[in-house]
């Protein structure tokens, strides 16, 4: 095997993002389903970042996950990234809920 390819799939394997599901309560909403973002480092051997109650969606949390696992992004860019699927799911991973057709056709 070449040197450069084992090299390449060291870099590409190093993090390894998660689904997280966890039952939470509210006061307001009482109980409800929650999913967050386990990330996985396999050089450290250590899961170096969990950030819990993030999406309501389970389609959206799994698309969000497979989307950082494909493109692996530098965990500076970690959070910027999840914002911009929070603000804006179509864009960023092409789920549409259909809310702008539904505002258009009221």
């Amino acid at each position: 095997m070449n040197i450069g390819f084992i090299y390449f799939l060291e870099a590409v394997l190093i993090l390894t993002y998660t689904l997280k599901e966890e039952q939470l309560f509210e006061e307001l909403l009482g109980e409800y389903t929650s999913y967050g973002i386990e990330v996985y480092d396999s050089k450290k051997k250590k899961t170096i970042l969990t950030v819990q109650d993030v999406f309501a969606e389970k389609e959206i949390a799994i698309r969000s996950v497979q989307l950082f696992n494909r493109k692996q992004p530098d965990m500076i860019h970690f959070y910027d990234i999840l914002e911009s699927i929070i603000a804006d799911p179509e864009e960023m991973i092409g789920i549409n809920y259909g809310y702008e057709k539904n505002l258009k056709s009221s």
